[in-house]
């Protein structure tokens, strides 16, 4: 037999979560300093503190090929982003870099600043969860402004508020490149969103708007929605967690009503309820393009499940459609049941924490036996007494004809090629399961609390 030999190239490396330390960084750096083929490297959760940072500055003065570098969850401080800062005025292949959780906080003002103004090619930065208020946002500002490559930025978790949103609108009014934005959890009020309002009214690349979990309320609602009228860049919009009721619905309903190419929309964890969803589902019958709508925490009770029917009966495109810890009985149940009916396109209806029983249970069951396509249904802690209210012989008997799902995961491990999402049971309960057929692996998903997600990614 001939001998061959192959010639391997290392592109990524992934090292998260191994205890790397400064010394261990010391090494690595050491290599990547005449690499000539790593393109990305994860370090995340690896203790890494200013010095390891001090190495891997070192090392990129000198790496041409190096794209990516994530040092999320680590304490490389102040100190750590000044090395890095510096490097970047002789780096100039890196893309991505994640630089957030990592006790970054007063002096970093003049590190970003100098970042940005010299490395040309950064398009991604993530600064989440330094807490370090205007300092952080000042350095991005001037980054954006100087940074005509700069596409993706992620404040999330930084307490801006609203003076650090104003010093961030000031310098979005002269940038054209940014498509993603993400200002989660800043204690942005209404005043910051009338301050964003005026850039979006001007704005022609942003599609993604992430303001989750601030404090904007109705009249934030009707500044932004002013704002969105007839916009056709935007189609990802989260505006979760921020207080807004039918009034500030109603508001954002005439945006929706315009031209907007919507492709997925996050109101979760408002304060909607039946009168704010009779608004939406007629303002959303015209948007055809969504695909995931997150009406989840909403006090959403059964009139507001039948406000969605002619909704779901009319939509073409919506995949995703989550209901959680509302307070829809069998009789939403069954209004939903009959939408489904007639739906086309959904994969993924979440019913967690209603107050639905073994009735409209089995009313959503019957309608699944014959649904035409693979659907996710969660309906973990309703008010269902039985564990057979779908006897395990039907349950058995649909999984192997109608094949519920296309592949899946159990605790992150394949079990079957045939399920479509990952399903998570609780860790005791894993402790005492070893092998699983489908049957059991699947009784879950009508009530039981045996194997049943708790955990569903809706992103």
């Amino acid at each position: 037999m001939g001998s061959s030999s192959f010639k391997y190239t290392l592109l990524t490396l992934n090292l998260q979560t191994n205890k790397v330390g400064d010394e261990g960084t010391k090494y690595l750096a050491n290599g990547l300093r005449n690499n000539t083929t790593l393109q990305k490297l994860d370090l995340r959760e690896n203790t890494i503190g200013s010095l390891g940072a001090q190495y891997l500055a070192d090392a990129l003065r000198e790496n041409t090929v190096l794209m990516t570098l994530i040092l999320r969850d680590n304490t490389i401080g102040d100190a750590g982003l000044e090395h890095l800062a510096n490097a970047s005025n002789t780096n100039k292949t890196l893309n991505v870099l994640d630089l957030s959780w990592n006790n970054i906080k007063t002096s970093s003002r003049r590190h970003l600043t100098n970042m940005f103004q010299c490395n040309q090619s950064l398009t991604t930065v993530d600064l989440t969860g330094n807490g370090q208020g205007d300092c952080a946002v000042i350095g991005i500002a001037i980054g954006i402004r100087n940074n005509k490559n700069l596409t993706t930025v992620n404040l999330r978790c930084n307490r801006l508020g609203d003076e650090g949103t104003e010093i961030l609108c000031q310098a979005l009014q002269l940038n054209c490149s940014i498509v993603t934005l993400d200002l989660r959890s800043n204690e942005i009020t209404e005043n910051g969103a009338e301050l964003l309002a005026k850039i979006l009214r001007r704005n022609a690349t942003l599609t993604t708007l992430l303001m989750g979990n601030n404090k904007v309320g109705d009249n934030g609602a009707k500044y932004l929605a002013n704002a969105l009228h007839n916009n056709t860049i935007l189609n990802i919009l989260d505006l979760s967690g921020n207080n807004i009721g039918p009034i500030g619905i109603g508001h954002l309903c005439l945006a929706f009503c315009s031209n907007m190419i919507l492709i997925k929309l996050d109101l979760s964890s408002n304060e909607i309820g039946n009168e704010g969803v009779q608004l939406l589902a007629n303002a959303l019958k015209q948007t055809m393009s969504l695909q995931t709508l997150d009406l989840g925490i909403n006090n959403i009770g059964d009139e507001g499940a039948k406000c969605l029917t002619d909704f779901l009966k009319n939509q073409t495109k919506l995949q995703v459609l989550d209901l959680r810890s509302n307070r829809i009985t069998d009789r939403g149940a069954e209004f939903l049941a009959n939408a489904l009916n007639q739906n086309t396109t959904l994969k993924r209806l979440s019913l967690w924490q209603n107050e639905i029983t073994d009735h409209g249970a089995q009313r959503l069951m019957n309608i699944l036996r014959y649904y035409h396509q693979p659907i996710m249904l969660n309906m973990y802690e309703n008010r269902l007494e039985r564990t057979n209210v779908v006897r395990r012989e039907q349950m058995h008997h649909l999984i192997r004809n109608r094949e519920l799902f296309e592949e899946s995961n159990f605790v992150g491990l394949s079990i079957s090629r045939r399920t479509t999402s990952r399903m998570f049971a609780d860790r005791l309960q894993i402790q005492n399961t070893h092998s699983m057929n489908e049957e059991d692996f699947w009784l879950g998903l009508y009530g039981t609390n045996e194997l049943f997600s708790r955990r569903l990614d809706w992103s």
